[in-house]
């Protein structure tokens, strides 16, 4: 299993500001609760042929922040659902947005969560 986060990597990231990558962890947490809203609203329209773009684009964002908060978990599941969104089918898109909620889940218990 993946580390939840990297705070070496995080700080590598942030150019060697400690509060840079604090200050961007924080407002990728804070996010957290949106995109669980969204993703959890995506999983359930998946039968019903949802507006793909919106869906996409959202996930992009993500996969943006995580780039740079270097939460390695939550990162390669947004990163494989990201990269491979018109190509996978509803249950292997399914299958990825739920490893993704219990990430969000994981991140959100974690000490720099609370």
């Amino acid at each position: 299993m993946l580390a939840i986060t990297d705070r070496q990597l995080a700080l590598q990231r942030a150019g060697g500001s400690q509060e840079l990558a604090d200050e961007l962890l924080t407002m990728l947490i804070k996010s957290l609760p949106d995109y669980q809203y969204i993703f959890s609203r995506y999983q359930k329209e998946l039968c019903l042929h949802p507006d793909e773009a919106y869906y996409k684009d959202q996930l992009h964002k993500l996969h943006g922040a995580l780039n740079y908060c270097a939460t390695p978990a939550l990162y390669k599941q947004v990163y494989t659902l990201n990269e491979q969104f018109y190509d996978l089918s509803t249950d292997q898109k399914n299958i990825l947005l739920e490893r993704i909620l219990e990430e969000i889940k994981r991140l959100q218990s974690h000490p720099y969560y609370n």
